[in-house]
């Protein structure tokens, strides 16, 4: 009774087969024994999107929308011909349009192939949710009840040729009726020999749209990065390499034609317009090898497709560096463009530590600076956006500190808890202490579709997202939630295959293109709290996050010193905070090298100071000037103070009321007054501050004597000297005088009487007055002088020696 039953079961089953019409008879045979066999064949070879079908009766899969039984057709490891989908229109198929699928077919063997079919098959069941979608492209069978609305014929397929194909498919003879449910059908393109044997496959979908007016909707945002690909210890300085990766095959110039449409959000690295910007007007200013070391290998579709190396020289540079910088003001007008740090820092490995974060905030204000020079104003700062989409709740807390109020991370980070039977709004809410961070979250799927929009199967791509989001509208239809889909840091898009899947996006009824700031609003769901794991082992090396921090605070601390510190500090700072750039992931051969040269750039600068003094000093007063020296070798004036810190109490400084002006490359003597206040030995630490009292150079010591009574004591024993050798100059000077012979003092002449006698003898007579009056003094010293003993008298008195 069994085998009767069976053996009617593949009669009936061959039956219909036959009568199916594209599944030929020969197919069927003994395709009862080989059900589970092939199944198994068929699941296995379908992911690769290009395997060959056989027939095979089988029970179909469920269907979310009906149950039947039919014939199905699984897959084989037969791929003569590998099918590439070139474009499928209208991106929504209704009954008064005609559906026209182009394509390419290859010929993979090394024999010609005659007759080849390549036949339109369609499926008029919906493919109600994402999961149906992704199993029917990398698993779905092709069953004898898929319609087959058109087919094209290949007369020669020459070995490895590839032809083009078209396959039309007039209005109303889909197999789709107005009756049938807005959604997405199964599509696929199946290519058969001249014998009607399958030799290959290729999956899609497209979406059935009957009515727009009443078709449900799902909001997308689409962000992508504006970021260089290779790291570098100078970010922002215009190198041969920036200046290719602006020329029409490059791929920053890529990347801005591809997203020209201000449906796309911009999250720019402020380094690249920094960079651009000064090899606009100044030109290159390092040479760089021109083996492409960003990334920017020429395109290997239709577009033009130069050698892998080009050459630039500075007119050429600074032409196209004007060219992109004007194209990026003009297309940025109605999009948002969000600020990343300057050259977008590998958040993950920076904040793996507290201390780092003093190099977010240099990175954040050095892109604020660098944007307002290059566009004429600063862009938005709040979100931030890790790279490999990781950031443990302790950094997202230090992000919010940095004053961040957004963070972009992949859904699956924050999955629904409970979970939901839908697809969610991008957006959640991260706790961090007392603050309430946005969680800008993009749907990974979505994303990899938009980013594989950019390359060869772009058109393929186009479809698949645009089912997905069609299934996500189906989802909840009275429910319109917003989604999100990123493209990587390295992405190098053709401009035309993202182009065609905006101009689809926007003319499909349920999609509604939309600012990823307009996400903050979206609804919410409850979310589990983030969950990233372990650290990745691809992140940058802790030393290296260290040694950028130390270097940070070395110029931290020497930028009071310096007069104008910004024109020397930032582009220390942007060579700093280089050091830590996300684009070092896949450079590491130059990593360590890069950060020697930059220490040795902060080195010169923050090292240039020196305070020269003795290792002993004596103090033989309350007051003594001591005397040093300032050595400046850096390229600028500074303005530091000289900071002495006695060890002990027995001394003290006078403070210099202004700082010191150290010219640069010059020796500057500075003097300050010690105060001895006990005698003894004392310990002296000295070094240079800022004005901000910041320490400039490494503390060094030196020894003070100090002997504060040496000063009385000499006094007085110098007055003491000074006394005794006085007394003896007195005793001497009194011994003297004793020791001459004394003279009579009646023995000396009167000078009167002299003057007289000279006047007399010079034949003055006397005064006639005086001669009538006898007995007076006058006639007396007459008589007297005219006596012959007072002349002779007179004469040896004055010739006396």
């Amino acid at each position: 009774m069994k085998r009767t039953l069976t053996g009617l079961i593949g009669i009936t089953i061959t039956g219909l087969v036959l009568l199916s019409g594209p599944v030929g008879a020969a197919q069927a045979v003994g395709a009862a024994q080989a059900v589970g066999a092939a199944r198994a064949v068929g699941a296995a070879r379908a992911a690769s999107g290009a395997a060959s079908s056989v027939v095979t009766p089988t029970t179909q899969t469920t269907d979310p929308t009906q149950t039947t039984t039919d014939p199905t057709i699984t897959t084989t490891d037969r791929t003569d011909v590998k099918l590439n989908l070139t474009s499928v229109t209208p991106t929504a198929l209704n009954s008064t349009s005609n559906l026209i699928v182009t394509g390419t077919a290859h010929n993979s063997t090394h024999s010609t192939l005659t007759g080849v079919q390549i036949a339109l098959r369609l499926r008029t069941q919906l493919l109600a949710s994402r999961d149906a979608i992704n199993t029917w492209l990398s698993a779905g069978q092709l069953t004898a009840f898929d319609h087959t609305p058109g087919k094209v014929e290949l007369a020669v397929l020459p070995a490895g040729a590839t032809q083009n194909f078209t396959i039309s498919v007039p209005a109303g003879q889909s197999g789709l009726t107005l009756g049938s449910t807005f959604g997405p059908r199964a599509l696929a393109i199946q290519a058969r020999n001249a014998g009607g044997l399958p030799i290959g496959v290729l999956r899609s979908t497209v979406v059935w749209a009957p009515n727009s007016a009443t078709t449900p909707q799902t909001r997308l945002s689409l962000l992508v990065p504006i970021t260089t690909t290779t790291g570098s210890m100078d970010a922002a300085t215009p190198t041969t390499a920036v200046a290719q990766s602006l020329l029409p095959t490059g791929r920053l110039q890529r990347v801005l034609e591809a997203t020209k449409d201000p449906a796309f959000s911009w999250a720019v690295d402020p380094a690249v317009l920094a960079s651009v910007q000064r090899l606009s007007t100044s030109g290159i200013s390092k040479q760089t090898s021109d083996t492409d070391p960003n990334g920017d290998n020429p395109l290997t579709t239709a577009s033009p497709t130069p050698t892998a190396s080009t050459s630039v020289n500075n007119s050429q540079a600074r032409a196209t560096a004007r060219t992109w910088l004007q194209t990026f003001q003009s297309d940025r007008t109605g999009r948002t463009v969000l600020g990343l740090p300057f050259a977008d820092p590998d958040l993950t490995a920076v904040l793996m530590t507290k201390q780092a974060l003093t190099l977010l905030r240099h990175a954040d204000s050095l892109g604020k600076s660098v944007t307002k020079q290059a566009l004429g104003k600063s862009l938005q700062t709040t979100v931030a956006w890790p790279a490999d989409g990781r950031a443990t709740p302790a950094a997202i807390t230090a992000l919010s500190r940095t004053g961040k109020t957004a963070v972009v991370l992949p859904s699956a980070s924050q999955p629904p808890n409970p979970a939901v039977g839908y697809t969610p709004s991008g957006r959640s809410q991260l706790k961090t202490g007392k603050k309430l961070v946005t969680g800008l979250l993009y749907d990974e799927d979505l994303s990899s579709l938009v980013t594989a929009s950019g390359g060869k199967n772009s058109a393929a791509s186009q479809q698949t997202l645009l089912a997905e989001l069609a299934a996500i509208s189906l989802e909840q239809p009275q429910n319109t939630r917003q989604v999100l889909a990123v493209v990587p840091r390295t992405w190098k898009p053709n401009p035309t295959g993202v182009q065609a899947l905006m101009t689809a996006l926007h003319s499909a009824p349920w999609v509604s293109l939309r600012s990823v700031n307009g996400l903050r609003k979206a609804g919410l769901v409850t979310r589990a709290a983030p969950s990233f794991g372990k650290s990745t082992s691809s992140a940058l090396p802790i030393g290296q996050i260290t040694a950028a921090r130390q270097m940070s605070l070395s110029l931290d601390t020497f930028a009071p010193a310096l007069e104008q510190p910004h024109p020397v500090i930032d582009p220390l700072f942007e060579q700093v905070v280089s050091l830590v750039s996300f684009a070092w992931r896949s450079n590491r051969r130059g990593l360590s090298d890069n950060r020697e040269e930059v220490a040795g750039h902060v080195t010169g600068l923050v090292g240039g100071l020196r305070l020269l003094v003795g290792s002993r000093f004596w103090v033989t007063a309350h007051s003594v000037p001591l005397a040093m020296t300032i050595e400046n070798r850096t390229d600028y004036p500074v303005q530091v103070y000289v900071r002495l810190r006695p060890q002990s109490g027995q001394l003290s400084f006078e403070k210099l009321k202004a700082p010191i002006v150290a010219a640069p490359h010059k020796l500057t003597p500075v003097v300050l007054t010690a105060h001895a206040v006990a005698s003894g030995t004392v310990t002296v630490e000295a070094q240079l501050t800022t004005t901000a009292g910041q320490q400039l150079t490494p503390s060094q010591e030196f020894s003070v004597a100090v002997h504060m009574n040496w000063e009385s004591r000499t006094m007085i024993s110098v007055g003491s000297v000074l006394g005794v050798l006085f007394v003896i100059g007195l005793l001497r000077s009194i011994r003297r005088r004793r020791n001459r012979p004394r003279v009579p003092p009646e023995s000396i002449p009167d000078v009167d009487d002299l003057a007289t006698q000279r006047a007399a003898e010079a034949g003055f007579g006397p005064d006639p007055r005086n001669s009538q009056r006898p007995g007076s003094d006058i006639t007396r010293v007459n008589d007297a002088l005219n006596s012959p003993s007072s002349v002779s008298a007179a004469s040896s008195v004055t010739t006396a020696p």
